[in-house]
C-alpha cells in the first residue's frame, strides 16, 4: 500500500488487485492475438499478394478468407445436427423407405453432374431425411428445422455487424477526411522489424501500390460539357439502361423456358439426362459472358470518372445474378404442388449450377489468362492479363447466394462449397502470381470490402426473407422430407408450442410476447432508442467540427505567435492593432 502527499487518496489493496487483474488479462488477450496473427489462415500468401497487387486485389481474397471460413462453421453446424444424427437413425432403422426415388439405383459418374440419380436418394438431399426419431428422443424434423433457421439467422447476423464494422471503419471515422496521408505513408508507413530481404521487397511494393490508389482516388477526370454534349450523354446512358433491363429480361425468359423444359423432360425417364446440364451450362455461359457485354456497354456511355463506371457495371451484374436466382426460386416454388419433391429437384438444380460455375468461372478463366499471357510472351502487342476485381468477386458473391439458397434443401451442399472455395483459394492464387499484372484501376481496400460485405448482407437478408416466405406459404412435399405429415415447415414451430404444458415458463413469456400491447410497447422503445442514438451521434459529430474548429484557431493563433516573436527577435517592434 502505497501513500501518495498531497490531494491523492491512497491506492487501496482492492484497486490494486483489480489493476493489476486487469494488467494480466490484456498480456493474456495480447498475446492470443498474436498467437491468431501467426496461425492465421493463408497468412503467408496474403501478404505475398498485397505486396505485389495491392490491398484492392488482397481485399478479394481476404473476402474468399471470410465467406469460406463462414461456410466452413454452416457446413460443421449442418453436419454435426442434421447429417450424422440421419446417418445414426438410417443405421438403426435398416431398411427403411424415407424416399420416393428407388433405392436400388445404381451409382454411374453422370450423377456427379447432374446431381440426380444415385446421388437423389443419400444424404446429399432434402428428401432423404426422416421424420422419425432416434431413439425416441432426437426429432429429425425439429433438429433439420431449427437448425437451418438459427444458422441462416446467425449467417446474416455475423455480415451484419461485419458490415457495420467495415462501414464504421471505412466511412463514419473518416468522415472528416484524412489529413498529410501521402507524409505519413511515406514517412511513418515503413515496418522496422522487417529482417529479409524478401519482406522488405513485399513492403516496398505495398507501400508503392498504396500510393497509386491514393494518387487514383485524387486524380479524377473533370470534363466541362456544354448542354448539348450533356444531353447526349445522358440519352445515351439511358439508352444502355433500358438495353441492359431488356437483356436481363430476355435473360429470365430463356431461362424460364429451359427449366420449364426440363422439368417436363425430368417426367418422362426415357430422356437424357443432358438437358439439365445443358441448362447449367447456358446459364453459366451467360454469368461468364454478359459482365463482359455490360463493361463494354459502360465504356461507351461518358462517365466522367472510372469508379462510377465501375459501379455502374458492378450493379448491372449483380441485377443479373438477382434475376437467376429469382427466376430459379419462383419457379420451383411455382411448380411446388405439381412436383413429386420438388425441394430435391431445387436442390439438384443449384448444385448443377455451383458445379458447373466452378469449371467456367474457375477452371475456364485461369486457363484462359494462362493462354493470354503465353501469347503476350510471345507477342508484346497483346497485353497481359489483369486481375478483375469485380468480376471474380461477383463470382463470389452468386455462388455464395445460390449456397444460402441451396443449402435447405442440401445439407451435404457445405461440404460442395467448401472444397469449391478452398480450389478457387489456390488456382486463382496462383493465376494471379504466375500469370496477371497489377489492374490499371486502383482500389482502396477498405472501401472496396465494405462493398462486397454490404452486397453479401444484402443477398443473405434477401434470401432470409426467401425462406421464411417457403417455410409460412409453400405447401411441403407429401412423399419426401423430414416435413411431409405438415402442410406447411413452419407448423414444426407451432406444433412444439402447442405440445407444451399449459404451466410452461416459455410458453407462458411467449404468450406474453405476442400480444399486440406488448409488441406496441416493443416497437415504441426500439423507435425511442433509435431516436436517441441517432441524436446523439449528431451531436458527437457537430461537436467534433467545433473541436477541428477550435485546432484551427489554435494553430493559427500560434503561427501569429510564432511570427511576431520572430521579428522581435530580429530587433522588430511588435505593434499589436486593437
Amino acid at each position: 500500500m502505497t501513500s501518495v502527499s498531497g490531494s491523492n487518496k491512497t491506492l487501496g489493496c482492492g484497486k490494486m488487485l483489480k489493476y493489476q487483474i486487469g494488467i494480466w488479462f490484456s498480456r493474456i488477450q495480447s498475446n492470443i492475438r498474436n498467437l491468431s496473427y501467426s496461425y492465421e489462415l493463408w497468412y503467408s500468401s496474403l501478404k505475398e499478394i498485397e505486396g505485389n497487387f495491392g490491398s484492392g486485389v488482397s481485399s478479394y481474397f481476404k473476402f474468399l478468407r471470410r465467406l469460406f471460413i463462414l461456410n466452413l462453421l454452416m457446413t460443421v453446424l449442418g453436419l454435426s445436427f442434421i447429417v450424422a444424427p440421419q446417418v445414426i437413425f438410417s443405421v438403426n432403422t435398416a431398411g427403411e423407405n424415407v424416399t420416393v426415388v428407388n433405392n436400388n439405383v445404381n451409382f454411374s459418374a453422370e450423377d456427379l453432374f447432374t446431381g440426380a440419380g444415385y446421388l437423389t436418394n443419400t444424404l446429399m438431399y432434402y428428401g432423404f431425411y426422416t421424420t422419425g426419431r432416434i431413439n425416441g428422443v432426437y426429432s429429425m424434423p425439429d433438429a433439420y428445422f431449427y437448425t437451418m433457421v438459427c444458422i441462416f439467422i446467425g449467417n446474416a447476423v455475423i455480415i451484419g455487424v461485419n458490415m457495420a464494422k467495415s462501414y464504421r471503419k471505412s466511412f463514419i471515422e473518416t468522415m472528416g477526411g484524412l489529413q498529410n496521408v501521402f507524409a505519413h505513408k511515406i514517412f511513418c508507413g515503413w515496418d522496422y522489424s522487417i529482417a529479409k530481404e524478401q519482406a522488405s521487397s513485399l513492403k516496398s511494393n505495398a507501400i508503392y501500390t498504396e500510393l497509386k490508389e491514393l494518387l487514383s482516388d485524387r486524380l479524377k477526370m473533370r470534363v466541362k460539357r456544354n448542354f448539348i454534349q450533356k444531353f447526349i450523354i445522358r440519352t445515351l446512358q439511358l439508352a444502355g439502361h433500358l438495353f441492359v433491363f431488356a437483356l436481363v429480361g430476355a435473360i429470365g425468359y430463356l431461362m424460364w423456358i429451359l427449366l420449364e423444359r426440363h422439368r417436363v423432360d425430368d417426367e418422362d425417364k426415357d430422356i437424357s439426362s443432358t438437358v439439365p446440364i445443358l441448362t447449367a451450362v447456358i446459364i453459366n455461359v451467360i454469368v461468364l459472358v454478359f459482365p463482359l457485354i455490360f463493361r463494354l456497354i459502360g465504356s461507351y456511355e461518358g462517365y466522367k470518372s472510372p469508379r462510377v463506371r465501375v459501379i455502374v457495371t458492378f450493379l448491372r451484374t449483380l441485377l443479373l445474378e438477382i434475376v437467376i436466382v429469382g427466376i430459379l426460386t419462383v419457379f420451383w416454388l411455382t411448380h411446388s404442388e405439381n412436383q413429386a419433391c420438388w425441394e430435391n429437384s431445387l436442390g439438384q438444380e443449384i448444385y448443377r449450377l455451383i458445379l458447373f460455375d466452378f469449371f467456367f468461372s474457375v477452371i475456364f478463366l485461369s486457363l484462359f489468362e494462362g493462354a493470354r499471357y503465353l501469347l503476350h510472351k510471345k507477342f508484346k502487342s497483346i497485353k497481359a492479363p489483369e486481375f478483375d476485381i469485380s468480376g471474380n468477386t461477383f463470382s463470389v458473391i452468386y455462388n455464395q447466394t445460390l449456397f444460402w439458397l441451396g443449402f435447405y434443401y442440401s445439407p451435404m451442399l457445405g461440404v460442395v462449397i467448401i472444397l469449391k472455395l478452398f480450389l478457387t483459394w489456390y488456382v486463382r492464387s496462383w493465376v494471379l502470381l504466375g500469370f496477371c499484372v497489377p489492374p490499371n484501376k486502383s482500389w482502396r481496400a477498405a472501401q472496396t470490402e465494405t462493398l462486397f460485405l454490404i452486397i453479401t448482407f444484402l443477398s443473405s437478408l434477401l434470401l432470409l426473407l426467401v425462406h421464411g416466405y417457403t417455410m409460412l406459404m409453400i405447401r411441403t412435399s407429401e412423399t419426401c422430407g423430414p416435413f411431409r405429415y405438415v402442410e406447411f415447415m413452419h407448423q414444426i414451430f407451432f406444433n412444439a408450442i402447442a405440445d407444451m404444458d399449459g404451466n410452461n415458463t416459455a410458453l407462458i413469456i411467449l404468450s406474453f410476447i405476442s400480444k399486440p400491447g406488448v409488441i406496441a410497447l416493443i416497437l415504441i422503445g426500439l423507435t425511442m432508442l433509435v431516436y436517441y442514438l441517432r441524436s446523439k451521434s449528431v451531436a458527437q459529430r457537430n461537436f467534433v467540427m467545433f473541436l477541428r474548429r477550435r485546432l484551427v484557431l489554435a494553430a493559427q493563433d500560434k503561427e501569429f505567435l510564432l511570427r511576431h516573436i520572430s521579428e522581435v527577435s530580429n530587433g522588430g517592434r511588435l505593434i499589436v492593432k486593437g
